[in-house]
């Protein structure tokens, strides 16, 4: 039998963190037995449980659901029989949701996540894993100091303090520096956009492409050709309500050092659909769309020739969003900020956007030649997102849409 390092013991109500919980302790390299993942279709439920009682220890998930159940009360009680005394660690406790663990339970010292940041959670579960002390980086404070409450006297208000001096130099400096930074990151949008989805016959493309203004790597080369990677980024486009990709069978990838491309091939009602995420080194993503259209019915439907509104809407909620779950995965410490980003759209020549009008779905007429370039930018210079400020993706896509409309409104037909 293989070495298996954390039997992860939960209850159905708590999956989601056992699976955060699995899936950090494995990227930090021990192995994980977790019901979710190892129990496959066609085994033995009980032979199951008898192997994962066998792993070197065993993690809980604490909760009240945990507490009440009487299956995690067996999986617990067999390691607790193997190390009574806790000399071994065989017990590994946490608490995810407030609950209050009684009986034999409650002589267990366990890791408390509530109200817990996930970098501080994922700090803290790393380092007890590896039975480290867990010392604090900053120095507590001196008990013996007292904080006297005499009252200090106002500033003379014909000078300025010279806190209020540095922090007004300090915001000028950092504006000096972004201005600097500004015309590579516009280049890096640039490129990610001259390097356009592949040009096939009667397909639109949709396109929002982001990038740091800081201008160095945000990733090491050598990650993109590492598979945990990839499966990061790969997991990071599944979540949502709304995930990026649907039918995982259908994604395929392409990877170097300079950039990871996975693509998605799929068919839907509205034809054969394609979407395209690139994300390069330098920290520039572009995610892209096609099939902007309506319905295509036959190859005379008249909707095809209409840019919808609600799908253009929807497909750039899911970039991003994307957009705030990499950035968030990988830099926790705001060092990337803020993002800058643009929109293109590719081949619209003969298109008009907003809705089919009603009854016409099934006749079709071409519109007149359009002056638009090709590709159209929405914004005429990129705009920023501040991270910061937990941007609202709602309010940066109907900001798009309502600047994508004017353009095809100030265009004449």
């Amino acid at each position: 039998m293989e070495n298996i390092d954390f039997f992860i013991s939960y209850n159905k109500a708590d999956r989601g963190w056992a699976e955060w919980i699995a899936w950090e302790l494995e990227e930090a390299g021990y192995k994980c037995y977790i019901q979710a993942w190892d129990f496959i279709t066609g085994s033995n439920f009980v032979h199951e449980m008898q192997k994962g009682t066998r792993a070197n220890r065993t993690l809980l998930v604490l909760s009240p659901d945990y507490l009440t159940s009487k299956f995690t009360q067996a999986e617990w009680y067999a390691a607790f029989a193997q190390d009574p005394t806790g000399e071994d660690r065989k017990v590994f406790a946490i608490k995810v949701r407030e609950c209050h663990p009684e009986g034999l339970l409650s002589s267990i010292i366990w890791l408390n996540f509530v109200g817990l940041s996930k970098n501080e959670a994922q700090k803290l579960l790393l380092t007890s894993a590896k039975g480290e002390r867990i010392k604090p980086e900053l120095p507590p404070p001196f008990p013996g100091e007292v904080e006297h409450s005499v009252p200090q006297e106002p500033p003379f208000p014909g000078t300025v303090s010279p806190k209020t001096v540095n922090l007004e130099q300090t915001a000028d400096s950092n504006n000096e520096k972004l201005k600097l930074l500004l015309p590579s990151a516009k280049q890096r949008l640039a490129t990610a956009v001259s390097e356009r989805p592949p040009n096939e016959m009667g397909k639109i493309w949709l396109q929002l492409v982001s990038t740091p203004l800081k201008n160095e790597e945000a990733f090491d080369p050598n990650l993109f050709l590492d598979q945990k990677f990839l499966r990061k980024i790969v997991q990071l486009t599944r979540q949502g309500e709304s995930p990026l990709f649907d039918d995982m069978s259908a994604v395929s990838n392409k990877v170097n050092k300079s950039n990871l491309i996975i693509t998605q091939t799929q068919e839907g009602n509205r034809g054969k659909e394609y979407i395209r995420l690139v994300l390069y080194n330098n920290g520039t993503l572009s995610v892209s769309f096609s099939k902007l259209h309506q319905i295509e019915n036959t190859s005379y439907s008249f909707s095809r020739y209409y840019i919808d509104q609600d799908i253009v809407y929807t497909n750039l909620v899911q970039a991003f969003k994307l957009n705030e779950l990499i950035w968030s995965e990988f830099d926790t410490n705001l060092e990337f900020n803020p993002i800058l980003y643009n929109i293109a759209f590719f081949d619209i020549e003969g298109h008009r956007f907003g809705k089919t009008p009603a009854g016409q779905v099934t006749s079709y007429s071409f519109p007149t030649r359009r002056n638009l370039s090709n590709p159209v930018i929405v914004y005429e210079e990129p705009r920023t997102i501040d991270r910061r400020q937990s941007p609202n993706v709602e309010n940066l896509t109907s900001h798009a849409i309502t600047r994508l409309s004017l353009i095809f409104k100030e265009d004449s037909y």
